[in-house]
């Protein structure tokens, strides 16, 4: 029997990672959703940027991991929502995100 993934959620830009911290160890697609809350709240550095939410499996060193899925979204893009927004990176993946604005 083989244990399930661990999975981490990476938010970055193209060339600098902004969150990599929590990681969820054996998931079970039963106890899906999840929510990462670990070193939370982010604040991203730039509103009119494009930024990077990737689904990964970690085994053993983050050189190694297996990505499992992402998207990209930009935060001037949010604006009109008051408090959150659900995006999905394709039919096996729906985030929902939390956001306050400063």
């Amino acid at each position: 029997m083989t244990s399930g993934p661990d999975v981490y959620c990476k938010i970055c830009t193209q060339t600098t990672d902004i969150y990599k911290r929590e990681t969820i160890t054996d998931l079970d697609p039963s106890t899906l959703p999840r929510t990462f809350s670990s070193y939370l709240p982010v604040t991203l550095p730039y509103l009119n940027q494009k930024y990077l939410i990737m689904f990964y499996d970690y085994d053993g060193s983050y050189k190694s991991d297996t990505y499992i899925n992402g998207f990209s979204f930009n935060p001037a893009d949010l604006t009109s929502y008051p408090s959150g927004a659900t995006y999905s990176g394709d039919e096996k993946l729906s985030v929902k995100i939390n956001f306050e604005w400063e």
